[in-house]
This record gives C-alpha cells, structure tokens and sequence, in this order.
C-alpha cells in the first residue's frame, strides 16, 4: 500500500488537467470499472484517511468531469450509488465526509448513474 496514495493522487492530477482530453484517458468503460473496482474491490472504510480522502476526491472529479463515461445505457441498477454508499458506510472524518456529502449532491442530480 506504500505506492497506493501515490498513484490516486497521480489519478486525482490527470483528471485535474482541463487541457488533457478525457477522451484519450479513459476508452471503452475504463472509467466505470476503475471507479467500480477502487470502491468496490477495496474495503475502503479500512484504509487510512489520505487514501480515503484521495478515493472520494477521484471519484468526486470523476462524477464531475466523466459522467458521459460512467454511465452505461444496458444496466438498469445504479451501480455507483450502491457502491458509494458501501464505500462511505461508517466515515467520520470531517473531512472525507464533506467530499461524500458533494458526492451524494451529484448522484441525487443525476440519476442515470
């Protein structure tokens, strides 16, 4: 886990850059399953604060930024929220917890995810 925070934070950068072309970064459902398999893949209550902060911060930008690559028209069930909501389950850093609130905010404004 030492390269962990590392590499969210480099993730975090590339979708920070508004002059990188998201379409050059993220093909074929790459989007969805990096968001899918880093909040549901990992139990995420268990990392430490920077990773959590840095998971919620990736998928906050994500949300944001990407929405057009994290849909997907064949499935029915909203897969991020159910995600989300596991991967939030029990936060109390103050912190994490006003990043998951602006989360929720752009899950509840977009229901196609």
């Amino acid at each position: 886990w030492e390269s962990a925070l590392a590499c969210i934070r480099g993730i975090a950068a590339l979708l920070k850059r508004k002059s990188y072309s998201k379409e050059a970064l993220f093909t074929d459902g790459f989007a969805r399953t990096l968001l899918s398999g880093v909040l549901t893949k990992h139990n995420v209550n268990e990392l430490t604060q920077a990773l959590r902060s840095g998971v919620f911060e990736v998928t906050r930008i994500m949300m944001t930024d990407c929405v057009a690559f994290l849909q997907d028209g064949s499935a029915s069930d909203m897969w991020l929220a159910s995600a989300f909501a596991g991967a939030m389950n029990g936060e109390k850093d103050p912190r994490c917890l006003l990043v998951c609130l602006d989360i929720v905010t752009l899950i509840l404004k977009n229901p196609v995810l």
